[in-house]
């Protein structure tokens, strides 16, 4: 990606304020792209601090939701690569069949795709058979996980919905108040931010605790 298409195209250059006020409005103008940038790319990028965002705020769940992105993206990736050397492999040219090197290099190349597909391609087998059962079994489980990480990364997402969302200049007073004397300025930059209310997290945290431990003295 040319991430020079746009002002804010990173975590670390990303201001706070930017990021929440996308969060909320789905502005994505407001990363200050250059003209005639594809709002999908936009997307993407802000996709991708969005769950940068949700990992560090070190929620129970960031380890499972860290795996789960990483499988939606291998599979969005992977299916369509799979189908096509699939179809690759049937419609290899049968009038060179015969000559043994020929044969040899497609079932390295099916064997080489036989690590990723379950059941495996049998190249000894009746080929119309094997390849339609690799077109319908094995890129079927491919699409059958990925709906299945979609659907358990929606599911989290829906459960810190609320959780997540953030008024900015509450949240930012929060802070300051909390991890006095220290404190971050408004045009903070999101990483800045998100250590900041690490630490406050951790106080409040430790004030529960002596609260449940010392009847809150």
């Amino acid at each position: 990606m040319d991430n020079a298409k746009c002002k804010y195209h990173s975590f670390d250059t990303f201001p706070a304020k930017v990021f929440f006020d996308i969060q909320d409005s789905g502005d994505y103008q407001l990363m200050k792209p250059k003209p005639k940038t594809d709002p999908k790319w936009l997307a993407a990028i802000f996709a991708d601090i969005s769950n940068e965002v949700f990992i560090r705020r070190a929620n129970k769940e960031s380890e499972e939701y860290l795996a789960l992105v990483s499988t939606e993206r291998y599979y969005i990736e992977t299916i369509p690569f799979f189908d096509r050397s699939i179809q690759y492999a049937w419609n290899f040219p049968t009038n060179v069949w015969h000559i043994p090197e020929v044969r040899a290099l497609w079932t390295a190349f099916v064997e080489s795709l036989n690590v990723h597909l379950d059941p495996p391609i049998d190249v000894n087998g009746q080929i119309a058979e094997e390849i339609s059962q690799a077109l319908n079994v094995s890129i079927g489980i491919m699409k059958n996980d990925l709906a299945e990480a979609q659907m358990a990364l929606e599911d989290i997402r829906r459960r810190y919905k609320d959780v997540e969302k953030t008024d900015f200049y509450d949240q930012i007073q929060n802070i300051n108040e909390w991890n006095a004397p220290q404190h971050i300025a408004v045009d903070c930059m999101l990483g800045e931010f998100l250590a900041a209310e690490k630490s406050m997290v951790k106080k409040q945290d430790r004030q529960r605790i002596k609260e449940m431990t010392n009847g809150g003295k």
